[in-house]
């Protein structure tokens, strides 16, 4: 016998050997069957659903396409995965052979070919719609301990309150006692031992006044941090600025560089990676609203910004070469000074008028509106302006309907029930 054969054999031998040795654990569980959960197996869920939400969150409704002439062409098949991704390929199937998939309200075949103006009617899983969630408090001017605060909007999940000028967001190296974080807290009692400590979810510039948003469950400061991540809060500012930018609309995209706050540059020594300016994305969009022509030759802008970066207006509107008016930082100190000699005593003109976003535990649509500081309606009226009036009216809602005009992440849909696909 040669040594390869010697060598299969004694492995063959220890095989055999092992398996009598430990029959009763190998053998037998691959006799005996399974035993059967106790357990109801979950029912599946589309993967474009959250999975890790319960099942008892979500319902079925009917949608229907109406098919145009760009998707003419297409099969039943592509047509409903191409409009409706949250529908497996599977389901897909599933539901055409049920009829739950109909042509023109009749059972139909996944390979039919559409025409134009056909209608196709799917069943969709979509998370279910929780109650509306109705304010509590809407433009209310409250006393705290620390200083005084305006509600503009106030429900379970969210307070919204109007910040004014001069008055920090945070407390600082010379700010502290009076800042917005300290009337939130003790305007909703909130003490060092409570287990979540409600926070400011944007934050403005020391001047600058306007709308800040305020968590006031955790699950509401996750949602909203997702939200403002994902670029799905829409914030809008009002801000005078020297001279009239040509053209009246525009984009400016300038990366600007990392701010670091008061703590690192009290901490760290200076040279430190942290201190310096790591470029980051910065995208500003603004609109001509009213050319001032005397007795100085201004501008009023609609501004609004896609990334949030420290004094992100301030800077690219200087670099536009129309600089914010009252601006002591970027802004033109000979401008400032014939403004201060018109309007009287003159502040940086800049104001969060307006923020949209999803309501983050409904989801329904929310329109804040934070009418004009006095001070600022002053300054406009002294230039001769005409639009103060529109932005200074404090009887207006501070919430406006959006239910027919849903923003990113909303659960707006169509009061028709018909979806159009296929344009152009």
């Amino acid at each position: 016998m040669s040594n390869i054969e010697h060598r299969t054999a004694e492995c063959r031998r220890r095989f055999w050997n092992f398996v009598i040795r430990h029959s009763e654990f190998v053998i037998r569980p691959i006799l005996t069957p399974m035993p059967v959960s106790p357990f109801p197996r979950r029912p599946s869920v589309s993967p474009a659903v959250n999975p890790g939400a319960p099942v008892s969150e979500f319902e079925t409704v009917s949608k229907t396409l109406k098919i145009q002439e760009g998707w003419a062409g297409l099969t039943v098949f592509e047509a409903v995965r191409r409009a409706f991704p949250e529908i497996s390929p599977r389901e897909v199937f599933r539901q055409t052979r049920r009829g739950e998939i109909r042509t023109n309200r009749r059972p139909c075949d996944p390979r039919t070919r559409l025409e134009h103006g056909d209608l196709v009617t799917a069943s969709v899983q979509r998370p279910v719609r929780p109650p509306s969630s109705r304010p509590s408090r809407t433009n209310a001017s409250v006393e705290t301990p620390a200083g005084p605060l305006f509600v503009l909007r106030e429900d379970e999940d969210l307070l919204v309150v109007s910040k004014p000028a001069g008055c920090a967001s945070h407390p600082a190296l010379r700010h502290s006692g009076d800042t917005l974080v300290e009337r939130v807290l003790a305007y909703l009692g909130v003490s060092q031992e409570s287990p979540f400590r409600p926070a400011l979810a944007n934050r403005l510039d020391l001047d600058t006044s306007g709308i800040v948003l305020v968590a006031k469950t955790r699950p509401a400061q996750q949602r909203l941090g997702r939200h403002f991540q994902r670029g799905l809060v829409q914030k809008h500012y009002l801000a005078l600025v020297a001279g009239w930018p040509e053209p009246e609309s525009g984009e400016i995209r300038v990366a600007l560089p990392r701010h670091p706050d008061s703590r690192d540059r009290r901490r760290l020594p200076p040279g430190h990676p942290k201190l310096s300016g790591v470029l980051q994305e910065a995208v500003t969009r603004f609109e001509t609203l009213e050319r001032l022509r005397q007795p100085l030759r201004s501008a009023l802008l609609s501004v609004e910004i896609l990334t949030g970066r420290t004094h992100q207006i301030r800077k690219h509107l200087s670099r536009l070469g129309h600089p914010v008016a009252g601006d002591t930082r970027y802004g033109d100190p000979g401008f400032n000074a014939d403004m201060g000699s018109v309007c009287g005593v003159m502040r940086l003109f800049l104001h969060a008028h307006r923020v949209s976003l999803a309501h983050p535990r409904s989801g329904e649509p929310l329109d804040l509106v934070s009418p004009l500081p006095d001070d600022l309606v002053g300054s406009l009226r002294a230039l001769g302006g005409t639009m103060q009036s529109r932005f200074a009216d404090r009887e207006r809602p501070a919430e406006r309907d959006l239910s027919r005009w849903p923003v990113p992440g909303s659960f707006g849909e169509d009061p028709s029930g018909i979806e159009e696909a296929g344009h152009g």
